[in-house]
């Protein structure tokens, strides 16, 4: 794995990747630093526990081999601007808020963040 964290890392510049952990290790959920093509380029520690790995896709921390239905990164690449999603699992009974937020400067790059809500949100969220 250090291999190919490594040729991930030489593809990203330093500098964002310093920043990205100078501003994402110490929030609770997970955060991560992903390409446009979905490839985690930089994990905070809340992802890094939860499985995610660096030169893996971001869906493959939850054991799938596609693209969430409801990821939003297309739109937030495309538009240059950050978008929001509120989502209920049935399978977790959870409530998730999720981000995608673009970098200023880099056309590919975004930080993705999901944060677990259930404890605080609308019960009518929660749909069957």
């Amino acid at each position: 794995m250090e291999i190919l964290q490594d040729k991930v890392s030489s593809t990203v510049n330093p500098e964002l990747i310093k920043a990205f952990h100078l501003m994402w290790d110490g929030f609770p959920w997970p955060a991560t630093l992903v390409r446009k093509d979905r490839v985690v380029l930089a994990c905070n520690a809340a992802a890094l526990k939860r499985g995610y790995q660096v030169g893996n896709r971001c869906f493959q921390a939850s054991g799938r081999t596609t693209v969430h239905k409801q990821c939003m990164a297309n739109e937030a690449m495309r538009e240059q601007v950050g978008h929001h999603s509120v989502n209920y699992n049935p399978e977790r009974n959870a409530v998730s808020d999720a981000y995608w937020l673009p970098i200023a400067g880099e056309k590919d790059i975004y930080v993705h963040t999901v944060l677990n809500i259930t404890d605080v949100a609308k019960p009518e969220l929660f749909k069957e």
